[in-house]
């Protein structure tokens, strides 16, 4: 064991004083001038040793005690306050703010404790404040199938009797007619043109005749000459 080469002491002026374990440590001195006594800590005890002990004897009671340097675990410490076993009350604090501002944070929707019911639901049509008198729809379109209440005059086409500003007449516009469509042509208009003298032919062949006969004299005239 290495001895301490220095004692600690302690001085007090006050007659009436006398040293607690909290003023000295293990092996110190308190010596009170004014009632001329001294003290001295042994383990967790205090004693007065004026005039009680020999140098001897001090130095057998101090043997083994005056360490170069020692600590204590927290369960050797006897006496120990309130305050150094326990957090303080909140009561207890002093010099508390008034107000805590909060620090930044946030919470899950779990968190939140007596949640408004317009927090958990789309709030009734009726709830919504601040209406418009009116709504103009948004350029937007549908399908028919998504249109209620048609017009009969929208899924049919109308009767003749229903068109209206209809013309007293109709002239018909310029065209043609294929012999399918003609219900009285006969049999001839449907016979194939190969199946007559071209036109030209017999034509020709007849004013020829004509003409000879035009040129020649007529013979009862000729008769009566």
């Amino acid at each position: 064991m290495t001895p301490r080469q220095y004692v600690g002491l302690r001085i007090s002026n006050d007659a009436e004083a006398v040293p607690t374990l909290s003023d000295i440590d293990e092996g110190d001195l308190a010596i009170n001038l004014a009632s001329e006594r001294i003290y001295m800590r042994f383990g967790e005890q205090i004693r007065d040793i004026t005039d009680r002990y020999t140098r001897a004897e001090m130095d057998q009671l101090l043997e083994g005690k005056a360490d170069a340097t020692h600590g204590h675990t927290w369960t050797e410490i006897s006496g120990k306050p309130a305050t150094a076993t326990r957090w303080p009350a909140f009561s207890e604090v002093t010099d508390k703010p008034a107000s805590y501002p909060p620090t930044a944070h946030g919470h899950g929707w779990n968190e939140i404790d007596s949640k408004p019911s317009t927090a958990t639901r789309w709030p009734a049509f009726s709830e919504v404040t601040d209406k418009p008198a009116s709504y103009p729809p948004t350029a937007h379109g549908h399908g028919w199938n998504e249109i209620d209440s048609k017009p009969s005059t929208a899924t049919r086409w109308p009767a003749f009797s229903e068109v209206t500003d209809k013309p007293a007449t109709y002239p018909p516009d310029s065209h043609a007619h294929t012999l399918s469509q003609i219900t009285d042509a006969g049999t001839a208009a449907g016979a194939d043109v190969a199946d007559f003298d071209p036109a030209g032919t017999a034509a020709s062949e007849a004013y020829a005749v004509r003409r000879y006969v035009d040129s020649r004299p007529d013979p009862l005239l000729m008769h009566f000459l």
